[in-house]
């Protein structure tokens, strides 16, 4: 599968190389319009994901009722937030067993890099808290993405 978000850029490969990055396992600044299911974050070693996944719906589909309110055909959300968003998680991981690699546990979750983009770091009550409600400050909506590739149809 390929994900060709602004700018041409192929989403997945640039994840595949860096790091997957974004907002609540949701959306990412790389790809206007795109949603995602169980995305960078968002595995439970410690619950069930249908939970994780009815709180990402029903997120989305609050973005796309403002979209339609707005009469905007594009939604982008905004870099400070996504950088916000991995800040905290990477200050979070830390904290825990599975992402403190300076400890000699380890951890599974880890990538080749010894960054671990699988777990979500809080609780859940914690994640459907935080996306009961989008804050629709932390993006932009527009109606139209002016000078890159992407296409809205």
């Amino acid at each position: 599968m390929r994900i060709i978000g602004k700018n041409g850029e192929d989403v997945l490969n640039t994840w595949m190389t860096k790091r997957p990055i974004g907002y609540l396992g949701i959306v990412t600044t790389s790809a206007p319009n795109q949603f995602g299911i169980l995305g960078p974050h968002t595995g439970l070693g410690h619950n069930s994901v249908i939970f994780m996944v009815e709180c990402q719906v029903n997120y989305t589909c609050q973005i796309i009722e403002e979209m339609m309110l707005q009469d905007a055909r594009v939604f982008e959300l905004k870099k400070s937030t996504e950088d916000e968003e991995m800040k905290l998680l990477d200050i979070q991981m830390k904290k825990m067993v599975w992402g403190n690699l300076d400890s000699t546990c380890g951890s599974w979750y880890a990538n080749s890099r010894g960054i671990n983009t699988t777990i979500w770091p809080w609780s859940c009550v914690n994640y459907w808290w935080r996306t009961r409600k989008p804050d629709f400050t932390k993006f932009h909506f527009l109606e139209t993405l002016q000078n890159n590739n992407f296409i809205v149809i």
